[in-house]
């Protein structure tokens, strides 16, 4: 099963995961391969399914509910986010089919992996905290130097993912106001230029690739 690439490039929100769900079907009935999405959104905030009310705190703009895990996030100019669409009822050589938290693994390693070929080592961290009626939440993310800068929340359906990880490349004047980011304050969310790294996104989504390749290589 031969996995794709796609570069959505500026694409709305909402059109984006419409192209998502679409795929989701499409590898169900065995009409399309494994896909992998990459696009930057206009400005726009996202509640995942263990959002809470305290979430949004003033954020003016476009708001949608949706089916990932995690809770508040910001999607804008300054980030390349990643889609990957893979059938996890498929046995892969880095991991076994239905096994969530192996993917989801995989996919940390690929962001970690990738970021190493431009000297940047990320600590990845998981965090709990509680919602309203005490249940517990783990929020997983990517952070460099103090900071956060990959948020990741994933869907599945039909054991297929969907969903994925938003990587903070450029400076945003708006990115992460008026909201409680995955349960964090506004200024725990950095991106990579503005702690001295400047990434082209060509470049990064060549090297994502090449690294996805052999991570999501079927046995």
């Amino acid at each position: 099963m031969a996995l794709q690439f796609v570069d959505l490039k500026n694409l709305d929100y909402l059109a984006a995961l419409k192209k998502q769900q679409d795929l989701v079907q499409e590898i169900k009935n065995k009409t399309k391969n494994n896909h992998i999405l990459f696009v930057t959104h206009p400005s726009v905030v996202t509640l995942g399914r263990s959002s809470q009310a305290s979430d949004l705190k003033g954020w003016a703009g476009e708001v949608h509910e949706v089916s990932r895990g995690g809770r508040a996030t910001y999607h804008g100019p300054g980030q390349l986010v990643i889609y990957p669409i893979i059938d996890l009822n498929q046995n892969y050589k880095k991991f076994k089919s239905k096994d969530v938290m192996a993917y989801l693994k995989i996919l940390e390693q690929l962001l970690m992996e990738t970021f190493l070929e431009f000297d940047i080592q990320f600590e990845l961290k998981e965090t709990v905290s509680f919602d309203d009626v005490g249940k517990k939440l783990l929020n997983r993310g990517l952070w460099f130097e103090g900071a956060k800068v990959v948020s990741i929340g994933i869907a599945i359906k039909h054991w297929i993912t969907y969903h994925g990880a938003a990587i903070n490349l450029f400076n945003d004047p708006e990115a992460f106001t008026g909201i409680s980011p995955c349960g964090y304050k506004t200024q725990d969310m950095k991106s990579l230029e503005s702690l001295g790294h400047f990434l082209d996104r060509e470049e990064l989504i060549h090297t994502l690739e090449a690294k996805a390749q052999c991570l999501f290589e079927v046995q």
